[in-house]
């Protein structure tokens, strides 16, 4: 793709490019080696990062759930006092 672009200074290659093929540069000057190395260097903790913050995702959304239904519960107990002093009152 890029063979004897001796031009060529740099590239961005995107987190998501698992593989260049060698030939690609062939005769850039590029030194893909460096290149992929450094891609994957950068990118190495992403996925693991991404699977905590789907665990702590979902931890938030259990709380969630379980607060809700415990508002819910307490507004029920509310307004069966609420009723019971209009009751008393009437």
């Amino acid at each position: 793709m890029f063979t004897n672009c001796s031009d060529l200074k740099s590239i961005n290659i995107p987190a998501e490019v698992e593989f260049v093929d060698d030939g690609a540069f062939f005769r850039s000057g590029l030194n893909l080696v460096e290149l992929t190395a450094a891609s994957r260097e950068m990118t190495a903790g992403w996925a693991e990062r991404a699977a905590e913050w789907a665990e702590l995702t979902a931890e938030c959304m259990e709380r969630s759930v379980e607060l809700t239904a415990e508002c819910m519960e307490r507004s029920a107990e509310w307004s069966e006092r609420r009723d019971e002093r209009i009751s008393v009152l009437q």
